[in-house]
């Protein structure tokens, strides 16, 4: 997860912090229904129920059926965050470990040309090295580039963000992004986002703004056209309107009923990014232009074609990572499943106070108990709601924005460990 937390204190410093946490999503039924509670225990009052219940026998059934349920979904949606959080850390070591084959090969193919030339009489070695290591530094500038796009844009995909001005230039020594937005200056989070889930487009628009993605020497405007800006469209209708200035692109839609079904159909568009024509098709042409560039380096490596294989085969399997990551962003928790649990948690709050009427004498402890009991369940769902989906919900998701910086990095000490002069790379 994005939230660092110290274990110190035995864990109860946690329970001050609100951002990030599922507690405050389930106060609303909670106080809903002990409410209900305190209402049946006056009117019709604790004789009623207590006459109705011979037994909680029936009851307990229920309410273990629910919380096995609810069990069994946290499992699911941990596995699904786990699954997702390892394929991409070996989406990023696959290709980090690419390019740091295809570095050492231009490295050495650039070592053997100098030692061939400096066998030479004519005394041009001296130009030859020249040559080579110019050669190796334009490359390294090219590959880095190229592979810090395609992770970038393979994270935004997986975010279901759509905005190319969402991808900033690395900034070689500078501080690291943070792992989630809290904390950055002119970001805040309104308090009714702490009792909801971030799911609303406008909202995750507005962190991704404040979490941009580096890449090393941004996007240049030529790969800005090519990937697709400034042709987007809205609602099926041809527009000018960049990614960027989408929040004016929903405040301009008709008043009244209609306006309000077409601005929640451009959310839906948003999030499942058809409204922009090519957006899904941005990861796999920064693909394409990184085998490209591979595919006219590769007859200049002196190193015969078993060695150099396992550039493509590294390329290969982070793709394939990538692809399981789409998965579990595409493919969300069944909603048949969502449905039930839906339906049983609220039966669940409705009928808990008359069993909590109907066996305890106090009020206060019927206030207590039923308040605990249905937090408890109200939690685990929430808490499981979060993480099925590990790269949306912030401040739970996987910190992207930080892993993209990290990869960043790793290239740019491959390369200087390459000895290649890379543009990004910085000397002491």
């Amino acid at each position: 997860m994005a939230v660092i937390y110290s274990k110190g204190w035995g864990g109860l410093h946690l329970l001050l912090r609100a951002y990030g946490s599922a507690i405050p999503r389930t106060l609303l039924a909670s106080i809903l229904s002990t409410a209900l509670a305190a209402f049946l225990f006056y009117i019709p009052g604790k004789n009623y129920f207590q006459g109705l219940w011979r037994h909680p026998y029936p009851y307990q059934l229920f309410a273990f059926l629910v919380g096995f349920i609810l069990v069994f979904r946290s499992n699911l949606a941990y596995a699904r965050f786990w699954e997702g959080r390892s394929q991409l850390q070996l989406l990023s070591a696959h290709w980090a470990d690419a390019v740091v084959k295809a570095l050492t090969f231009e490295a050495v193919s650039a070592a053997h040309a100098c030692a061939n030339g400096a066998q030479g009489s004519d005394g041009s070695d001296g130009r030859q090295a020249s040559h080579q290591q110019h050669r190796l530094d334009a490359f390294a500038t090219r590959l880095l580039h190229s592979a810090s796009l395609l992770h970038g844009l393979s994270l935004q995909h997986l975010r279901r963000d759509w905005c190319l001005a969402n991808l900033s230039p690395h900034e070689p020594g500078g501080p690291p992004p943070p792992f989630d937005a809290r904390g950055l200056r002119g970001y805040r989070v309104g308090w009714l986002e702490l009792l909801t889930l971030r799911s609303r487009a406008s909202a995750r628009m507005r962190y991704h703004r404040a979490m941009p993605l580096p890449v090393l020497g941004g996007v240049s405007a030529e790969e800005r056209h090519r990937l697709g800006e400034g042709r987007e469209r809205a609602g099926g209708e041809e527009t000018e309107t960049l990614l960027t200035g989408l929040d004016q692109a929903f405040l301009q839609q008709p008043s009244g009923r209609a306006g309000l079904l077409q601005r929640l159909s451009m959310r839906l568009e948003v999030q499942t990014g058809v409204v922009f024509e090519g957006a899904n098709t941005r990861a796999v042409t920064a693909y394409t232009w990184l085998h490209l560039l591979l595919a006219q380096a590769v007859p200049g490596w002196a190193l015969p074609p078993p060695s150099t294989a396992g550039v493509w085969l590294q390329l290969s399997q982070g793709w394939a990572a990538f692809e399981t990551c789409r998965k579990l962003v595409e493919s969300p928790f069944p909603f048949p499943w969502a449905q039930m649990v839906a339906m049983l948690l609220l039966l669940y709050s409705v009928t808990l106070p008359a069993m909590m009427v109907g066996w305890l004498q106090d009020i206060w402890l019927v206030l207590v108990m039923n308040f605990m009991s249905v937090l408890t369940y109200w939690s685990l769902n929430e808490v499981a709601r979060d993480l099925e989906d590990c790269f949306l919900y912030d401040p739970n998701d996987a910190p992207l924005a930080r892993l993209q910086w990290e990869f960043n990095a790793r290239l740019l000490g491959a390369a200087a460990a390459a000895g290649a002069q890379s543009t990004w790379v910085v000397h002491e």
